[in-house]
């Protein structure tokens, strides 16, 4: 989200980054922070990871040992957030084992994070220096601030008439007239979707919401005749949906009207915040 709006903000605007997982934030804590210590330590993983498999020609043997090497160093991240230890090392593993993986789902459970293995050798051989030298980048340009709170301490705390503000919440069911938990819970079983919905109806500035195609979802939204929506089809991240074995899912993007003329159709825009 943050990727896809700086282009229209201006140099030096303020950009609140936000995540409720402790990992999560604190690699992003350290891509702005400590960003050489990041990437020479994540090239040190990246030739131990080599030198796992070295002179494994087999295909499925290869995979087999990227693999073990990727259990390895999961179990390791999880023994790390399990003691609270958060810091250079939980963010060496996190931003290492989830650019290897096939682009499943994360999940936080507890304060544990669960990342599928991937199942694409050129994933697993590819470097993700590269994802953290251009995300600091744009850091680099912006007065930025990371957080690590619930959603509604973040507005309470930053959202004004100036803001704009992108909610990326707990995705629902696809085409239910309830607002059902998707099987991905992030550690929250029961994310309040209703009051999430209510809360960024409430908000002074503008926003834009991400979930998936919800009819519940939808009759709330239009309670505000200044929120529209757009509908975007998207593969599900996993082997089956890019092989087209699985459809693909419907997310439905909703903003505050002002925002798709600017935003969207003018370049001119220039939120004084990012709030996301």
């Amino acid at each position: 989200d943050f990727m896809n709006v700086n282009p229209v903000l201006k140099q030096g605007t303020q950009v609140i980054l936000n995540s409720i997982n402790e990992t999560n934030s604190q690699l992003f804590v350290d891509i702005k922070d400590n960003r050489q210590e990041l990437i020479d330590r994540v090239l040190t993983l990246e030739v131990e990871f080599t030198n796992y498999s070295k002179g494994i020609t087999d295909k499925k043997q290869k995979q087999d040992r990227y693999q073990e090497f990727f259990f390895e160093k999961r179990e390791e991240l999880n023994r790390l957030e399990g003691l609270g230890m958060y810091g250079i090392k939980t963010s060496v593993l996190f931003i290492f084992l989830s650019n290897k993986s096939y682009g499943g789902n994360l999940e936080w459970t507890n304060g544990i994070t669960y990342i599928p293995t991937g199942k694409d050798n050129n994933k697993y051989e590819k470097s993700v220096v590269s994802k953290i030298e251009y995300f600091g980048y744009w850091l680099d340009q912006f007065n930025v601030l990371i957080e690590c709170e619930d959603y509604t301490t973040i507005l309470d705390k930053y959202e004004n008439e100036s803001s704009l503000t992108i909610l990326d919440p707990l995705y629902v069911e696809e085409n239910e007239s309830e607002l059902l938990q998707t099987r991905v819970t992030y550690g929250e079983d029961n994310f309040p979707h209703r009051e999430c919905v209510d809360y960024t109806m409430g908000l002074k500035g503008q926003f834009i919401y991400h979930n998936y195609n919800n009819s519940k979802l939808i009759e709330l939204f239009s309670k505000r005749s200044d929120i529209g929506f757009v509908q975007h089809k998207k593969s599900i991240q996993n082997t089956e949906s890019v092989n087209g074995k699985k459809p693909k899912c419907v997310e439905l993007i909703f903003f505050t009207k002002q925002v798709e003329s600017k935003v969207i159709n003018n370049n001119d825009y220039q939120p004084l915040q990012l709030v996301s």
